[in-house]
């Protein structure tokens, strides 16, 4: 069995406290690498996204938690919070300071764990975090016309995050 990194210890301690009763799911996608996760984030009911199942790979480097983990979209996803160019989600922290980033390098903490991150983005799909909008195009729509702007993102939802019509 390989050697397992100085970081395992704190990933292991996380898994031990996960918590799946809030829409989010994750772990390890095997047992011998516990750097590489995949999580669920389930669309929260009466939200835009409610119905809809979004996959996201997780990458933890050597350095954590004193560096974050990668957390990647694989489920293509429409929503105010993400810069289109290069999918960078800015959130508020789940806990401090309001108008912070949890998803980057620059505003990550030790003391944040995954969980924290997976939740917020969860949170942020039922009450998306205008303060720190990345899709101005959304934006836009949003202040416009709010029936076409919850049209297009449910129809995105659908296309995209909803199993039945992926055929």
């Amino acid at each position: 069995m390989a050697r397992l990194p100085p970081c395992a210890r704190r990933i292991q301690k996380e898994i031990r406290e996960w918590v799946e009763n809030r829409g989010v799911k994750a772990g390890p996608l095997a047992d011998e690498d516990v750097l590489e996760w995949q999580a669920v984030i389930y669309g929260p009911e009466n939200s835009l996204y409610e119905g809809g199942t979004f996959y996201y790979k997780i990458t933890f480097p050597q350095e954590y938690p004193f560096k974050p983990p990668q957390v990647h979209k694989i489920t293509p996803m429409l929503h105010v919070n993400i810069h289109p160019p290069d999918c960078h989600m800015c959130l508020p922290k789940p806990i401090g300071a309001v108008g912070e980033c949890i998803v980057t390098n620059a505003d990550w903490a030790p003391r944040t764990k995954l969980y924290d991150q997976l939740l917020a983005i969860r949170d942020a799909m039922k009450n998306p975090y205008f303060a720190e909008p990345g899709d101005m195009e959304l934006v836009s729509l949003y202040e416009k016309d709010r029936n076409d702007y919850a049209k297009k993102i449910r129809e995105h939802v659908i296309k995209h995050a909803i199993k039945d019509c992926h055929r």
